[in-house]
């Protein structure tokens, strides 16, 4: 479910302001928040309520913020309904977001019309569909018919774009889901992994690179925010680690990640 949030000033409604997304899973429920159009010189440390109890906490920087959370046991048991996610701001102004009922197609599309906060409405222009622009690279399926003599990695590295997330040198590439089935048999799961997915549909892009000092293991990654919460929800779903650009990261950074594959 996605519920979108209204920004609240004075008690009246000025416009809206992000979305929070509900991903209902039989281990837990995953509530990723994203916070938008506050205005640049919006900086502020404040905590995510989820209906009467503290859900969390947020970093807003530069007017945006991105937080994954996760319930799970008792939390996840008393939790089956969820009416409203509030983020309060200061100065008697919020952010609230309710699931009172699920939204319809034409709902959603009205509230994705308004304008956010801070901003005029802009004039509707055509752009590239992500789906769209994947299926406009290479696949390697049919590099591996023409270039029968290539290993798996020599496809991606022939098809994908070079990529340094950790500014290390490292032969890394972006690669899309359906690069997966190039991977021996056993990690094709990771098709249809739940994180994974996530996070691809939120960043559009997996990485893949070879792990140091080994000739046949590779370390996939799916890129996210560091959050206690969302590396407990990375380990349930296989992942081993997160790695980022700066070594000494903390929670809000953006990195990826990682899981073993062959």
């Amino acid at each position: 479910l996605i519920s979108y949030f209204d920004f609240i000033e004075d008690e009246q409604k000025r416009g809206n302001a992000g979305y929070v997304k509900w991903e209902q899973y039989d281990e837990c429920h995953i509530l990723s928040v994203f916070v938008s159009g506050l205005g640049v010189s919006y900086n502020k440390e404040t905590k995510v309520y989820l209906d009467e109890g503290v859900l969390g906490t947020l970093s807003i920087r530069s007017g945006r913020g991105e937080g994954t959370y996760l319930l799970t046991g008792e939390e996840k048991k008393q939790k089956e309904r969820i009416e409203r996610i509030k983020i309060t701001l200061g100065n008697n102004r919020e952010l609230v977001a309710e699931f009172e009922m699920q939204k319809d197609d034409v709902q959603l599309r009205e509230r994705m019309s308004e304008p956010e906060v801070g901003q005029e409405p802009v004039q509707e222009v055509a752009v590239e569909n992500p789906a769209q622009q994947e299926d406009s690279v290479s696949d390697p399926r049919r590099e591996r018919k023409e270039d029968t003599d290539l290993s798996p990695w020599e496809q991606i590295g022939k098809s994908r774009e070079p990529f340094d997330p950790f500014d290390n040198d490292v032969e890394c590439f972006r690669i899309f889901p359906k690069d997966l089935e190039l991977l021996q048999p056993e990690y094709r799961l990771f098709q249809s992994n739940q994180f994974l997915m996530h996070g691809y549909y939120n960043y559009r892009h997996l990485i893949i690179f070879k792990k140091k000092d080994e000739t046949d293991e590779y370390w996939l990654g799916v890129p996210g925010i560091y959050h206690e919460r969302e590396k407990m929800a990375a380990r349930m779903f296989g992942f081993e680690k997160f790695e980022a650009k700066n070594r000494d990261y903390k929670a809000g950074d953006l990195g990826y990640y990682l899981v073993t594959v062959k």
